[in-house]
């Protein structure tokens, strides 16, 4: 199926985040074989924060850098989108030739659901799971209303899958499941592991649960002082997290490191990867120490984590919030070289049916059957 028109849209192409890094990774690869557009509803930003392929061509609609010239319409939120963007999605929607219309967050699955003219195969990408999602009643329904009117809805887990699934039952909707793939090639041989380093990363956000990590952490500072917790990201509870790291007195144990530009490499000499987040969609970050061999541990939290990690197998998977089952996990880990060894060989071997090949492989193959299914309803009419 080479050839085919790809466009995905997306409320700021340019930003920093997991949506806009496995997007960007996604369609780079998607360019080597088809015609794939970025359609981003916001530009904010002078240069993307991700690399991406020169093939792929990228739209801005509306310019939110500094100093651009004031446009009507105000920021759009995941419940609604202003009048102003409407018009001029409507004339960019029906501006592109047939194709595929992939939409990555819910407010623009409405919109697309609204608006996108019938030459355009819909499909809506969802990046975070079905339990944070429905947290929000208002957010709920407008995603059963818009769903049901796109041609296929794809999230990240089994698990959201049979959720949405249930949730519009009666709808003609493929509802399916695609994990995001790994940015970079895995290893061909595992990391040392000889390193005496733990390693957390992400937004220094609530959502992360770092607090938690500190904590579970603290113990292990007092009984393996030679051993370090370094955690990686930016974000506005580093100061909270400094605080409690001064209060457990663990600063020379435990780091916040800050934003790293070698991530990769931080990775390949690590001996750990700790994962303390309160929720995810499908935690790129877990598939990325994998792809190193190096060993996880992570809370079970909503959703992600127990699509990835075989507890005992490739890593350990604790009872979401149980801290001192973490420490326990961590400590297993730290004391048992064999057992980092065989764990991270593991996780290795697993982190190959997520390389981008294999990903974007499973998309092109959902492309050609909602294309022929397409085909086939307008044969039938």
């Amino acid at each position: 199926m080479a050839g085919q028109r790809i466009y995905f849209l997306m409320f700021n192409a340019d930003g920093l985040g997991g949506v806009a890094r496995t997007v960007r990774n996604l369609v780079s690869h998607l360019s080597n074989r088809h015609h794939v557009e970025i359609i981003s509803l916001y530009r904010k930003r002078d240069a993307p924060s991700y690399a991406i392929s020169p093939d792929v061509k990228v739209t801005y609609l509306i310019d939110r850098r500094e100093g651009a010239p004031d446009q009507a319409d105000a920021m759009a939120s995941d419940l609604e989108l202003t009048k102003a963007t409407d018009a001029q999605l409507v004339e960019t929607f029906n501006s592109l030739q047939p194709g595929i219309l992939v939409s990555t967050r819910p407010s623009l699955h409405a919109a697309v659901a609204r608006i996108a003219p019938r030459h355009l195969i819909t499909v809506g990408q969802d990046h975070l799971n079905f339990e944070t999602r429905s947290a929000d009643p208002r957010v709920l329904v407008m995603l059963r209303e818009s769903i049901q009117r796109l041609d296929c809805y794809v999230v990240l887990t089994k698990g959201d899958a049979e959720d949405y699934a249930r949730l519009v039952a009666s709808a003609s909707t493929l509802i399916t499941a695609i994990p995001n793939a790994i940015p970079w090639p895995v290893a061909t041989t595992a990391a040392p592991l000889t390193s005496k380093i733990v390693i957390g990363a992400g937004r220094l956000v609530a959502q992360k649960g770092f607090s938690r990590l500190i904590q579970a952490y603290a113990p292990i500072a007092r009984t393996h002082p030679e051993w370090q917790l370094h955690i990686y990201g930016k974000g506005q509870e580093r100061r909270q997290l400094a605080a409690l790291i001064m209060e457990q007195d663990i600063a020379d144990q435990v780091v916040l490191k800050g934003h790293s530009n070698e991530f990769e490499d931080v990775l390949a000499n690590a001996s750990i990867y700790a994962m303390s987040s309160r929720f995810e969609g499908f935690p790129m970050v877990l598939i990325e120490a994998m792809s190193k061999g190096v060993p996880l541990v992570s809370f079970d939290c909503p959703r992600g984590p127990a699509e990835i990690i075989v507890d005992g197998e490739n890593g350990r998977l604790v009872p979401d919030g149980d801290i001192p089952a973490f420490t326990q996990a961590l400590v297993d880990l730290i004391e048992d070289p064999e057992l980092r060894s065989r764990v991270g060989a593991a996780g290795l071997a697993a982190a190959r049916q997520l390389e981008i090949d294999n990903i974007a492989a499973r998309w092109e193959a959902l492309f050609e059957q909602l294309a022929a299914t397409r085909r086939a309803a307008e044969v039938a009419s």
